[in-house]
């Protein structure tokens, strides 16, 4: 199992249009991935459940990944989240 933590330091919650974009990612991957956050955990290829998680900036994420392809899956997403603050910061 591949773990990570990130900070949310992009805009003001993970709303609907990143939502979608990590669920894109995660879908890609055969490996399950799950979201933790505020003591509950979401199937990183669900939008409902991961918008249900209420993640907001400054929120600490965990990401968790097993299956054969799970360090790549970890990666993509620690890649996306650092490209949604690179975005954010271009659009300011």
């Amino acid at each position: 199992m591949q773990r990570l933590e990130i900070v949310v330091k992009h805009g003001e919650s993970l709303h609907i249009n990143p939502a979608g974009t990590l669920v894109k990612t995660a879908k890609k991957f055969q490996s399950e991935i799950y979201i933790h956050a505020h003591g509950q955990r979401a199937n990183a290829k669900s939008i409902t459940a991961l918008t249900a998680l209420g993640i907001t900036q400054g929120s600490i994420i965990r990401v968790t990944a097993r299956g054969e392809d799970e360090v790549l899956a970890v990666r993509a997403i620690e890649d996306l989240m650092k490209n949604l603050v690179r975005q954010e910061e271009s659009c300011s």
